[in-house]
């Protein structure tokens, strides 16, 4: 068990009619819209009911006193839905890093809540933050945080082997064949490129069905190329399986390419949109021709 808890320890580091009239309007544009092929997921959006994996509530990370004091955190309040694809962004000291090591519940906030499935993370002791962790939350760093000395198969159900829990076979088959790592499985990590390394990563983070991956910089250590293909898989892993993946990145392309993007500056949210959000505000305007 102490072998166990050292590797977990890798992998895991600490009014009526106005009403009415709206209605009525966005229903019209909505119509017009998707005859113009613009409305992929808006119409499910608002006639669904979606479930809140994850939300935040005036979430605030503090860092010392008085005139020196640090707000890297300063008021989140946020909700992701089940199945959303979305992007932090953001400059170096913005905040989007804290953000995601307060979402998976690696630190602690100075105030506010973390609701994971509907869970109040904080109000959990260690340990059963790190079982609720292992079991509910993905995670996908850009160093990979591979064990070396464990093969790629050993690597991808270890999360699985330290919760006493049996690995899901057919599961297992579908992810590495997705990833195209079925070949891959009695290989250990020295042994494949970054790109490989990171699939390895994404496979692991996926075996224990969490209801969240978060991803911190997954690409940073990749080259143009390789980033384009371990982000295609991230995608396509995350509608496949109906995965719900929260990703940091300071690339503005990469960003473009999730269902959603998050803005944040000086610890705050300054802009927050849906890709699809964008053909509904233009045509409210007349700008999208019908």
């Amino acid at each position: 068990m102490r072998v166990y808890a050292e590797l977990e320890n890798s992998i895991y580091p600490k009014s009526a009619q106005d009403d009415f009239t709206m209605l009525r309007q966005r229903e019209i544009v909505l119509g017009e819209s998707a005859r113009c092929g613009y409305m992929r997921n808006w119409n499910r959006r608002i006639t669904e009911s979606h479930m809140k994996i994850l939300e935040t509530t005036n979430l605030k990370k503090y860092y010392g006193e008085g005139a020196v004091q640090v707000k890297a955190l300063d008021g989140i309040d946020l909700s992701i839905e089940e199945g959303e694809f979305t992007a932090v962004v953001g400059t170096s000291g913005s905040g989007k890093s804290t953000l995601l090591h307060m979402l998976g519940g690696l630190d602690y906030a100075t105030s506010g809540t973390v609701k994971v499935s509907g869970k109040k993370i904080f109000e959990l002791n260690e340990n059963d933050l790190t079982i609720f962790r292992r079991r509910q939350i993905g995670f996908i760093f850009q160093s990979y945080n591979l064990v070396p000395i464990l093969s790629v198969y050993e690597n991808i159900v270890l999360p699985m082997e330290l919760d006493g829990r049996r690995v899901d076979k057919a599961f297992l088959d579908q992810i590495t064949g997705t990833l195209g790592l079925e070949k891959k499985l009695d290989n250990l990590p020295g042994q494949l490129s970054g790109g490989q390394q990171q699939r390895v990563a994404i496979a692991r983070a996926l075996v224990t069905k969490p209801a969240i991956i978060l991803a911190d910089e997954p690409t940073g250590n990749l080259d143009s190329r390789t980033t384009q293909e371990v982000l295609g898989l991230l995608k396509l892993t995350g509608e496949r399986f109906h995965q719900t993946i929260v990703m940091i990145t300071h690339n503005e392309a990469l960003s473009q390419l999730c269902d959603r993007v998050i803005r944040m500056e000086d610890g705050r949210i300054v802009h927050d949109y849906r890709r699809d959000d964008i053909p509904v505000r233009k045509a409210l305007s007349g700008e999208v021709g019908v």
